[in-house]
């Protein structure tokens, strides 16, 4: 009797779906935001996977599809960020999407620094044209009044603290 030994390949992806959203909300918080609505943010992020500068980034994520639009599915994400105290684990108000990023700004600038230059990079242009696609379609679901000063602002960051 002979046995077949089946190798299994297991893959280590080199930055997942906790690394993302990790940077990002480092990201957004060294510019100010302070509520995300996780409603929306799937969607907008969708549009952003669809470009292929992006592809390393989003390497970790599932797209999920439905008859009003396709979808990031960013729930084991958030999940992660709640669960080390990145973001708020309740909604900010009844029946709503919002988030908290509990992070402040010296704690993002480490966070940025703890990351490679290319993935660094990629991430300071996602986070640009999230910020110009969103504050254009949701208005203040994200902003909470900083709309303004965001746009004249963009991405300014002194990594040097």
């Amino acid at each position: 009797m002979t046995y077949k030994v089946r190798r299994l390949k297991i893959s280590r992806i080199q930055f997942n779906n906790y690394d993302f959203m990790r940077l990002f909300l480092a990201y957004l918080r060294v510019n100010g935001i302070v509520f995300i609505n996780k409603d929306n943010l799937r969607y907008d992020l969708y549009e952003l996977y669809q470009n292929p500068e992006y592809k390393d980034l989003f390497q970790d994520f599932a797209v999920k599809q439905q008859i009003e639009g396709n979808f990031l599915d960013i729930d084991y994400a958030l999940q992660n960020a709640v669960l080390y105290g990145l973001l708020s684990s309740h909604d900010c108000n009844f029946n709503s999407s919002k988030r908290i990023i509990f992070i402040d700004e010296n704690e993002s600038i480490s966070i940025i620094n703890s990351y490679s230059e290319s993935y660094k990079e990629k991430m300071e242009r996602l986070v640009g044209e999230f910020l110009d696609k969103s504050i254009k379609k949701h208005d203040k679901y994200y902003y909470d009044g900083k709309i303004k000063q965001l746009k004249k602002r963009k991405i300014q960051i002194n990594y040097n603290k």
